[in-house]
């Protein structure tokens, strides 16, 4: 588990560089992971977002 100052660092990045972008596409590694939705339907519904923040 990382330390808290490591996660406000990443925070602070994506913050700067996320706004605006569009996600293409969802890679699940653990689709086990992912009760609802579906793996599947989660791709779907993600792909083509635009992040705001």
């Amino acid at each position: 588990m990382p330390e808290l100052p490591e996660v406000e660092i990443i925070r602070q990045y994506l913050d700067e560089q996320l706004p605006g972008r569009t996600i293409a596409c969802a890679d699940i590694l653990l689709p086990r992971q992912l009760k609802y939705p579906e793996p599947e339907a989660f791709q779907s519904l993600v792909a083509g977002k635009r992040m705001k923040g």
